[in-house]
């Protein structure tokens, strides 16, 4: 649930094999745990941090009933996607009925559903249109029938399918990458694996300030 291309290689990908919530993790959290340490290796690099660092810690303040309740309900759902090789409910399932208690329970209101990023959300639903359409008018059967790519060794391929992920996901909307690439992964190779490393591969979007809104933030910082 981390991303809109996360969203896409698991929708892609249902018929091969159903990717569950631990399975993404067992990959997905090494290279995001591997990342952080060289990012925070060239920053101290990079900068030359030296010296003692203080932190300075506010004091907790304490949860109302409703907050209290919130927590549980999150908690729970958080036990429930990490346990879905037990009950086999999907992600997407759980995500539902943990919106179902929050409205049921007036938690959240019908003013806080308008308040909902549904730009996001149209943007992920653009991006799964935009698959099946390239999908649908045979393009993507084209180019993985095509001679140049018969005669490349796969690991060239595919490491230029991962360069091209990232890159065009620095230029443009990430998701609507994911949405051309993944299902060209998978015309190309078949394999659940090779989706799932492209649709990571457009989390990569480090190239310019505008890659990505937290970069823009940043940036916009001074």
């Amino acid at each position: 649930i981390g991303s809109g291309p996360n969203a896409i290689a698991i929708a892609e990908t249902r018929e091969l094999h159903r990717i569950t919530f631990t399975e993404w993790m067992g990959f997905g959290l090494p290279i995001a745990c591997g990342m952080c340490v060289l990012a925070f290796a060239w920053l101290v690099v990079r900068y030359g941090v030296r010296g003692p660092s203080e932190v300075r810690v506010s004091p907790p303040l304490a949860l109302a009933r409703r907050g209290r309740a919130v927590v549980m309900l999150l908690s729970a759902a958080i036990v429930a996607w990490v346990t879905e090789p037990l009950h086999a409910v999907g992600a997407s399932s759980i995500a539902l009925m943990l919106m179902l208690l929050l409205f049921g329970s007036n938690l959240l209101v019908k003013s806080d559903l308008g308040s909902l990023d549904w730009s996001t959300l149209g943007l992920i639903a653009g991006g799964l249109a935009l698959g099946r359409l390239l999908e649908s008018t045979g393009m993507l059967t084209a180019l993985s029938d095509s001679s140049v790519v018969a005669h490349v060794p796969r690991w060239l391929w595919l490491g230029g399918l991962v360069l091209m992920s990232a890159g065009l996901s620095a230029v443009m909307s990430n998701t609507a990458t994911a949405a051309m690439l993944v299902p060209l992964s998978l015309q190309l190779d078949g394999s659940v694996a090779t989706a799932v490393i492209v649709a990571v591969a457009t989390s990569f979007g480090m190239l310019l300030p505008i890659s990505t809104p937290p970069n823009a933030l940043v940036f916009g910082t001074g």
